[in-house]
């Protein structure tokens, strides 16, 4: 999926062609005194909990605080956040610094195992109860695999650090249903 020059592809593992995506749309979700952009699609159903990849592009050197960068401060370091929620559980979360360079892959979550080694992101499986409701809504969270952009800079406390989100750039939402269903 688009949204001005960025772009996100979901690729079931091990393969290099990107799952094809079906009525995508754009839509406001009301956030404080703003809105985010909310990018929505269908896409073709893997196994569920099939691994697969999330590929994360700019297709231009972005502007960490929009279009303006109204409030940027010279001696913050910023960075940019990348978040995985996979029915409404966030699974992966990645920064950057601000001149990273894009494409950047996930293809694990998190959370790792007794081992140490980080867990691949599974795919979600596909809720029946969905083509049962009366009512759609693209800031739902059953059943869909959220990516979503933000910019702010790393807070450190008492020994731990923490990403302090200033703005959200755009989220990308996936709903994956069997290919029959679309």
């Amino acid at each position: 999926m688009r949204f001005q020059d960025w772009d996100v592809l979901i690729f079931s593992a091990g393969s290099q062609v990107p799952l094809r995506e079906f009525r995508t749309a754009c839509f406001a979700q009301a956030e404080n005194m703003s809105s985010i952009p909310v990018l929505t699609c269908f896409m073709p159903s893997l196994s569920g909990y099939a691994p697969f990849t999330v590929s994360v592009h700019s297709w231009t050197k972005p502007s960490i605080l929009g279009s303006n960068n109204a409030g940027y401060v010279p001696s913050v370091v910023y960075q940019w956040r990348v978040k995985l929620v996979i029915d409404g559980v966030t699974v992966a979360t990645e920064t950057y610094p601000e001149d990273v360079q894009w494409p950047r892959q996930i293809d694990s979550c998190t959370a790792a195992d007794a081992e140490g080694k980080r867990l691949a992101l599974r795919f979600p499986r596909f809720h029946r109860s969905i083509m049962s409701q009366t009512h759609w809504n693209a800031c739902d969270d059953l059943g869909r695999i959220k990516i979503q952009l933000s910019a702010g800079y790393e807070l450190v406390e008492q020994g731990s650090a923490k990403f302090v989100k200033i703005l959200d750039h755009v989220v990308f939402s996936f709903q994956p249903a069997p290919l029959g269903m679309m």
